[in-house]
């Protein structure tokens, strides 16, 4: 799945209703990053490219029910929309770690490059 096109019109879809700092534009800015760092750094193209694109498309939901945009609910709709958008399971499986653990930073988060980046870049 090294081609995002599908996914990114999914998350476009999803967030084209927020006007705020967590809009598609910033998942789309994160995405190439990402790509960027991954060719020198490492890590899994196709969890690490989902990831950032999907990363903050709870943010909205976030504003209106005050659950975190990362919890198990969000993690739930995140994974529909990876789904819906045909991401393998392993890579769902890769991404849901990933956004789990994107805003939290301690010295206890992922081990692997994929999770490190993930907390770098997200």
């Amino acid at each position: 799945m090294n081609d995002f096109t599908l996914l990114k019109k999914v998350v476009k879809d999803f967030l084209e209703e927020d006007s705020g700092g967590h809009d598609y534009y910033h998942a789309e800015r994160v995405f190439n990053n990402a790509l960027r760092i991954q060719k020198h750094e490492g890590g899994n193209i196709q969890s690490l490219g989902a990831a950032a694109l999907v990363h903050d498309i709870m943010r909205p939901w976030e504003k209106k029910t005050g659950k975190s945009h990362f919890g198990k609910k969000a993690l739930k709709k995140i994974e529909e929309v990876l789904k819906v958008s045909k991401v393998s399971e392993k890579v769902i499986k890769d991404v849901l770690q990933l956004v789990k653990y994107h805003d939290i930073y301690d010295c206890t988060g992922p081990t692997r490059i994929d999770g490190k980046l993930s907390q770098t870049l997200f």
